[in-house]
């Protein structure tokens, strides 16, 4: 979360929580609002999650297998081996 802070003449950012404050801008000479290009924007996605075409959405996969052994948890993606049913170790989401 963002906002100007007119006490401070600054720039604040926080996690949603509260926890991380951090100062972005010291001296912002009485900032009124904040605007974002929405150009600079990237989509990212969870591992084993695929981007989608429209660049905003994320895909999760079709078949996978999760497990636990008290820490980590792991995942496996079914991805065909070359015409096998064998499923292929991609990698731990949890450690």
């Amino acid at each position: 979360m963002y906002w100007s802070e007119w006490s401070s003449d600054s720039i604040r950012l926080a996690a949603m929580d509260g926890s991380e404050l951090q100062t972005i801008i010291a001296e912002a000479n009485h900032a009124v609002g904040l605007r974002f290009d929405q150009e600079m924007r990237i989509c990212a996605c969870p591992i084993h999650f695929q981007l989608a075409k429209d660049g905003v959405d994320c895909i999760p996969p079709k078949n996978y297998i999760s497990f636990s052994e008290r820490p980590p948890i792991a995942a496996y993606d079914r991805l065909p081996n070359k015409g096998s049913e064998k499923s292929q170790y991609l990698s731990k989401f949890f450690s």
